[in-house]
């Protein structure tokens, strides 16, 4: 409503808000990012958000209710990993939630891709009461691939900022099987297909 808008970065990764004019208002990063004396911006997001593969960072970003929801393209390499396997063996990407008045990370979420077939997200857009649009897609064209709109719901879904983790017994949220996720007691976004764009 004020006129300013919201980018994602998937380089750093970051998010970036933006006056009317295009003029950079400030740019939030994960705790650490300048530890070099750089200053690359606040550092104001988790850690762990540090360990993106390159070039696979928040990819989609949206405005809902007050918070800005930055979508990590595709899961983070966590525990970091030269070859990034732990990323590309993982199902489990994160949602960020983020105050931009407080200026903090407020809540987090798991998103599960369908699969290994489809190792992204591509955009999303609120439809607001916590429900969102996402493209979840691969590389491919013609028939044989992937490319989904699907429709998730924050409601129900455990919030990682409050989560106790210790009952995923020292595994990382992206190590973690569904099985291993629902025995810990956390639970990810429900969603459901909304458009199959191949079809």
């Amino acid at each position: 409503d004020d006129g300013t808008y919201w980018m994602a970065d998937e380089y750093r990764p970051s998010i970036l808000h933006f006056d009317a004019t295009g003029k950079l208002i400030e740019r939030y990063v994960p705790k650490r990012s300048n530890i070099s004396g750089v200053n690359t911006g606040v550092e104001a997001l988790p850690r762990v958000y540090g360990q993106r593969r390159a070039n696979r960072g928040f990819e989609a970003i949206a405005y809902q209710n007050g918070k800005v929801y930055a979508f990590i393209q595709s899961a983070l390499d966590n525990p970091d990993t030269a070859n990034d396997s732990n990323s590309r063996n993982s199902l489990n990407l994160r949602i960020l939630e983020f105050d931009p008045v407080t200026k903090r990370t407020t809540g987090e979420y798991i998103y599960r891709l369908d699969s290994l077939n489809a190792d992204k997200i591509g955009d999303a857009t609120s439809l607001g009461n916590g429900k969102f649009l996402v493209v979840e897609r691969d590389d491919n064209s013609g028939s044989g691939a992937f490319k989904k709109v699907f429709q998730i719901d924050l409601a129900g879904a455990t919030d990682l900022t409050k989560a106790n983790t210790g009952g995923l017994k020292g595994k990382t949220i992206e190590a973690a099987s569904l099985s291993e996720l629902t025995e810990a007691g956390i639970k990810p976004v429900s969603k459901q297909l909304f458009v199959d764009l191949i079809a």
